[in-house]
C-alpha cells in the first residue's frame, strides 16, 4: 500500500476539516488566516493528485494491463468527477466569495468534505492494493 499517497490523505481531511472549523469560528477568522489555510490545503492537493498519477494512473494505463482490472472503472470515473468537482468548488469561491458568504463557503467545504473522504476511501480500499500488485505481478513476469 502506498504508505506517502495514504498519508496525503490524511493531511487533505485534516486541512480540510481544519479550514471547515476556522471558516465557521466565532469571532470570525481574518480572511488572511482562511487564506493561507485554504492555500496550505491547495499545495497538499495538488501535491496528492501529482503523486496519484505518477504512482498510479500513469503507470496502470502505460502498463496496457488496465482492462484486467474492470473493477477499478468505476473508481477512476470519481476521481476524475471529484477533480471537475474540485476545479468548480475553486472557481465558484474565490476569496472574494469566501469573504462576502463565510457560511455559503463553509456549507460548501462541508460538502467537499464529503467527496474527499468518499474519495480516498475507495481509492485506499479499491484502486491502490489492486492496481500495485497488478503492476508489481505484470514487473514479476517479465523478469522470469
Amino acid at each position: 500500500m502506498p504508505a506517502d499517497l495514504i498519508k496525503q490523505h490524511r493531511q487533505l481531511i485534516a486541512l480540510t476539516e481544519e479550514l471547515i472549523a476556522l471558516v465557521r469560528r466565532k469571532p470570525r477568522a481574518s480572511i488572511e488566516d482562511i487564506a493561507r489555510l485554504r492555500a496550505r490545503l491547495g499545495i497538499v492537493g495538488v501535491a496528492h493528485l501529482k503523486a496519484e498519477d505518477e504512482r498510479i494512473m500513469q503507470p496502470l494505463f502505460a502498463s496496457g494491463l488496465a482492462e484486467q482490472l474492470p473493477e477499478v472503472t468505476g473508481i477512476i470515473d470519481e476521481i476524475r468527477a471529484s477533480r471537475r468537482y474540485s476545479a468548480d468548488h475553486a472557481s465558484r469561491w474565490p476569496m472574494e466569495a469566501v469573504e462576502a458568504d463565510l457560511d455559503g463557503y463553509a456549507d460548501a467545504l462541508d460538502a467537499m468534505m464529503v467527496v474527499i473522504r468518499t474519495v480516498t476511501a475507495r481509492e485506499e480500499t479499491q484502486l491502490y492494493g489492486q492496481v500495485l500488485a497488478l503492476l508489481h505481478g505484470a514487473e514479476g513476469r517479465r523478469v522470469h
